[in-house]
């Protein structure tokens, strides 16, 4: 059995969306594969969500976590911490803006082969596969070598397992939405949806995914307003079961352009996303462009009027009808290697 070492960083500075995808993208590959997850520093929380998937952890201190990404110095790398690990054999699979050019050819030489998880489309990759899920990219964008193979779109999307089971059968869903503006959600946006929701919209129901990783402010308040908003619910540490089901109960999702999103649109609602990092900007074209999304534009520029007006609009986004079925692409991608 192959191995495939996972190489992932994120915190409540930097954002936790590279970890999630690695860890769905472990879930997939794991019964065909031998697979462990190299993270530094990880919080408590990460060390538990990555435990729960079974699959092995390797933490390590390189000292770059505590800063922020615009401390970083131009062509600062993560040092490379792999190689004691490696036997020669593995394939290593890295999500992250750090680990640049020196930091893949230093793993191509210690592993078999190299994977680059991309969701800027504007550096340069030297790894022998490059994973980009946003619909509608075009591949001429990305800078990549004449070894590198290339896999894009939907069939590739690294989601949960769970998320590829067939839909539940609700009765009742109208009016119910559910908001998820990512795992860390540094700004706050998920208060500023969910009182544009209250103010504007006619919801039955409305249902927040709470991060661990939110400020104590931003959980004080939302708290504050599912006391006074009995249509409000909060819903914390969640496993893969449960989201899916909370998921399959609403009919609206309003969420960032990134993981969450293809999550929410492989169950079948109408999505109405936004984006507040450069790399969630493909993935917002991406599926805005193909009418599978409303888009909200950067939420740091969202106004209340801005966003009843796209509540107001009679021609909904695509809602996808069946479950997708990437794992087996996945897969076969990384048996190729």
């Amino acid at each position: 059995m192959k191995r495939i070492v996972l190489r992932a960083d994120g915190n409540n500075k930097i954002g936790l969306g590279h970890i999630y995808r690695l860890a769905a993208l472990g879930e997939m590959l794991k019964n065909d594969f031998e697979c462990r997850f190299a993270i530094d520093q990880p919080a408590p929380f990460i060390i538990e969500m990555i435990q729960k998937t079974g699959i092995d952890l390797i933490t390590f201190n390189s000292g770059l976590q505590s800063k922020v990404p615009d401390q970083i110095s131009p062509g600062e790398e993560i040092p490379f911490d792999l190689g004691s690990y490696l036997k020669g054999d593995e394939i290593v699979v890295m999500d992250g803006y750090l680990f640049g050019k020196e930091y893949q050819l230093s793993s191509r030489k210690a592993a078999s082969a190299v994977v680059c998880i991309d969701d800027y489309a504007k550096d340069e990759y030297f790894a022998d596969l490059v994973l980009n899920h946003a619909p509608g990219l075009n591949i001429s964008e990305l800078k990549v070598q004449s070894y590198t193979t290339i896999k894009t779109g939907l069939d590739y999307a690294m989601i949960r397992p769970v998320f590829f089971s067939p839909f539940s059968c609700v009765e009742e869903r109208t009016k119910t939405v559910f908001i998820c503006l990512g795992g860390a959600d540094m700004k706050g946006y998920t208060l500023q949806i969910l009182k544009y929701l209250l103010s504007g919209g006619d919801f039955s129901k409305i249902h927040i995914l709470c991060s661990p990783a939110f400020s104590k402010e931003l959980l004080e308040q939302l708290i504050q307003k599912a006391l006074e908003n009995t249509s409000v619910n909060l819903h914390f540490n969640l496993n893969a079961d449960e989201l899916v089901c909370l998921i399959d109960s609403c009919t609206y999702a309003f969420v960032s352009a990134s993981t969450v999103l293809l999550e929410v649109w492989s169950r079948g609602l109408k999505c109405y996303t936004g984006y507040y990092t450069e790399n969630q900007k493909n993935i917002y074209k991406g599926f805005v462009d193909s009418k599978m999304a409303i888009g909200l534009g950067h939420f740091g520029e969202l106004t209340s009027d801005r966003f009843n007006m796209v509540l107001e609009k009679t021609t909904g986004p695509i809602v996808n009808k069946v479950p997708l079925q990437s794992k087996d692409n996945l897969v076969k991608a990384f048996a190729q290697l």
